[in-house]
């Protein structure tokens, strides 16, 4: 199974990693609140995970950013 992280917490992350998840995939989406992503986790099922930017990143075999654009820079900075 192919592991995939979804940078960000918002609605296009949340249809990319459903998405993903549909087909079979693992997936961990990461954000700077992770609490933002409590509900959906609770609705995602075993597959589905939640991370800090960092740790999402290491997770995914695929690495997904679905920022908004000026936040991009921060989200992949060391």
């Amino acid at each position: 199974m192919k592991t995939i992280g979804v940078l960000g917490s918002g609605q296009v992350g949340q249809i990319l990693a459903d998405g993903f998840l549909k087909h079979g995939y693992a997936v961990r989406r990461g954000s700077r609140d992770q609490a933002k992503l409590a509900a959906w986790k609770a609705g995602a099922g075993a597959n589905a995970s939640v991370g800090d930017f960092a740790d999402t990143a290491r997770f995914g075999e695929i690495v997904v950013l679905a920022v908004k654009g000026n936040a991009a820079e921060d989200v992949v900075r060391p």
